[in-house]
């Protein structure tokens, strides 16, 4: 399963197994193996291709279904940075003598839970 979420993510990105080698520092032979099912990366390796291709290592392993990138919702981020700004005003804190309660008791705006 791996090894065709590689290839499937190198060839949509247009790079050979070559080009790919070269950007994580492992030889053209590793990469093969890798698409063919031969050996699998190490976590650091891992973790390199997801970032390259800007998914998440669930996805590269199978147990996530989608290839979206693993972006923020910068709506959100803007509407919890300005509900941050509104509480240090309120009670004229800074970020930094902003307790940790007051953050749990808010949303977090990536994953729309609250903080724990």
């Amino acid at each position: 399963m791996i090894g065709d979420r590689i290839r499937e993510l190198r060839t949509s990105h247009r790079l050979s197994q070559t080009e790919l080698s070269k950007l994580l520092h492992v030889s053209q032979q590793t990469i093969t193996k890798w698409e063919n099912g031969k050996a699998e990366p190490s976590s650091g390796a891992l973790a390199k291709l997801a970032e390259y291709f800007d998914v998440s290592a669930d996805y590269l392993l199978g147990s996530d279904k989608t290839s979206e990138p693993k972006s923020v919702d910068l709506e959100k981020t803007l509407s919890f940075l300005a509900m941050v700004d509104a509480l240090c005003q309120m009670k004229t804190w800074t970020l930094s003598r902003l307790s940790l309660k007051d953050i749990r008791m808010t949303e977090n705006p990536i994953t729309s839970n609250a903080y724990v």
